[in-house]
């Protein structure tokens, strides 16, 4: 049997006297909530939505007359809402422009993606970006190092960082083998 999901929203008032000054709403880490709640800040006057589990902290600056501002925090359990990568293959193909890493994803939601290739000692080799649409996404790595040389046979680690507009951030790695 499947729990329903559900989401509830609470509103949230900042009140300063103090005009066009900077306020940081800040919240404690919620790595131990339940793994299945996604927490979203809704900034109501901006529209700006940001991730509550990925970072700490909402900066804002008071308007002239120091008007109230009104943030929502809506906690959602359906998932729907939440950032993945998923089937993340790599492979190495020889081409006119040289050898590249051809990395391919699916993503559920639109992001920008940073794709790092890591040496086996865990230093960065070399490194592409990306916003990419929610779907299959491609991203291209050259596979040389800072003077341009090919890397070296072996095994390396292939990190892909993907991060919504919201600042949701998620982690796939994968061990690639270069031959």
């Amino acid at each position: 049997m499947r729990a329903e999901s559900a989401q509830v929203s609470w509103r949230v008032v900042v009140r300063s006297n103090r005009p066009n000054e900077e306020i940081a709403l800040t919240w404690p880490d919620l790595g131990q909530a339940p793994k299945s709640l996604q927490f979203m800040l809704v900034d109501e006057a901006t529209g700006t939505r940001q991730s509550m589990r990925t970072t700490s902290s909402h900066r804002f600056r008071t308007d002239a007359q120091a008007s109230p501002r009104v943030f929502r925090i809506e906690a959602d359990s359906s998932g729907a809402g939440r950032l993945r990568v998923t089937n993340l293959n790599a492979q190495a193909t020889r081409g006119p422009q040289g050898t590249i890493l051809r990395a391919s994803f699916t993503l559920s939601h639109p992001a920008d993606v940073r794709a790092r290739l890591l040496s086996p000692t865990g230093r960065p080799t070399s490194a592409a970006t990306a916003s990419r649409a929610a779907g299959l996404g491609v991203v291209t790595i050259p596979l040389t190092d800072g003077a341009g040389r090919t890397l070296p046979k072996g095994v390396y680690l292939l990190e892909l960082v993907a991060t919504t507009a919201e600042r949701q951030a998620v982690r796939a790695v994968q061990t690639v083998t270069l031959r």
